[in-house]
């Protein structure tokens, strides 16, 4: 309130007005007060993509809201017209099935009755995509680990038509309670949740899955635009300790693929490292795995000639950032 501010007044008045003064300052550190990052994540992505590209990533503009419809509950016109008649305006995302970019909403979409119907959820395009990826089929016996407050297991479940099983695996109850009533609201019937730290061999279930997919914690690089603050928590070690993190957890899924399964694995992080790195570690330890066409195609190839992986940027694919690949165990 007025009386809160009172002390900083003067200070936020004068802020806007601020010119800083950029010239004789390193080309990094330059671009990092224009661009609101931390210096050392501008060098990152301009060693990473070449500087003109790192700019472009490092201006995107916020990407836009999309929602995943819930088949579970309706199909997509019902769906639509029920948000129609909440005032929600959507357009369809080309080769992402049940996706929609949201155009312009009259409240919080989380405010709605359609959402507290569970009629939709609110998910990232790129995040969708990772369960199309995935395709499980009904009938199946799915392990979801990292999974979470729940936004891809309700996919999952979806795209199975609630037939099968889908055990989620997190380490958090607090976060489990959480995934617990999504998966109440939106009707999936065919997932149990399962406490465990996927980075310990022994917290996972007893289980040979024909689909493991594995979204672990990561630096959620690709995720600057909507969470800023993230930027501010991170240094350039981050990114190795998370690397040392989803390699164990990878390597522990590879104990819960059946023959003939695989892993889709995911980040919502541009960097290396938590990506093509940990996949190239993987495959030249676990020679029975190869690297699959990840489809439908929406994003890049991955970097590292991880050509059948796929990279999604924000300045490119209006997205968060993020990287998939699939692994099939032969």
């Amino acid at each position: 309130g007025t009386r809160e501010l009172a002390p900083v007044e003067e200070a936020l008045d004068i802020l806007p007005h601020l010119e800083i003064q950029l010239e004789g300052l390193p080309d990094d550190e330059a671009t990092a007060l224009r661009t609101f990052h931390p210096a050392w994540y501008v060098r990152y992505c301009t060693e990473l993509l070449g500087r003109d590209e790192a700019l472009r990533l490092l201006q995107a503009p916020d990407p836009p809201t999309y929602i995943r419809v819930n088949t579970l509950k309706g199909s997509d016109e019902e769906i639509r017209e029920r948000l129609r008649l909440e005032g929600v305006e959507l357009e369809e995302e080309p080769r992402l099935e049940h996706v929609l970019r949201v155009t312009d909403e009259p409240r919080p979409l989380n405010l709605l009755d359609a959402h507290r119907d569970g009629l939709f959820t609110v998910q990232d395009k790129a995040s969708a995509l990772a369960g199309l990826v995935a395709a499980p089929e009904p009938g199946m016996t799915v392990l979801d680990v990292c999974a979470a407050p729940g936004g891809k297991t309700g996919h999952l479940a979806q795209l199975m038509e609630n037939r099968g099983r889908i055990l989620s695996m997190d380490f958090s109850e607090r976060r489990l309670d959480i995934w617990r009533r999504e998966m109440t609201r939106l009707g999936v019937e065919n997932a149990v949740p399962v406490l465990g730290d996927a980075r310990k061999k022994r917290a996972f279930p007893d289980v040979e899955a024909d689909l493991v997919l594995v979204d672990p914690p990561c630096t959620g690089t690709g995720t600057f635009n909507r969470t800023p603050s993230g930027k501010w928590r991170l240094t350039s070690r981050s990114i190795d300790r998370m690397r040392l993190i989803q390699r164990r957890i990878l390597y522990n899924c590879a104990d819960h693929v059946a023959e003939g399964g695989s892993i889709v694995y995911c980040t919502c992080s541009v960097t290396a490292e938590e990506n093509e790195m940990v996949i190239s570690d993987f495959l030249q330890v676990h020679g029975d795995f190869e690297l699959v066409e990840a489809e439908p195609r929406l994003g890049l190839p991955g970097l590292m000639g991880q050509d059948d992986a796929q990279r999604l940027y924000p300045h490119i694919h209006r997205c968060n950032g993020f990287y998939l690949a699939k692994l099939a165990r032969r």
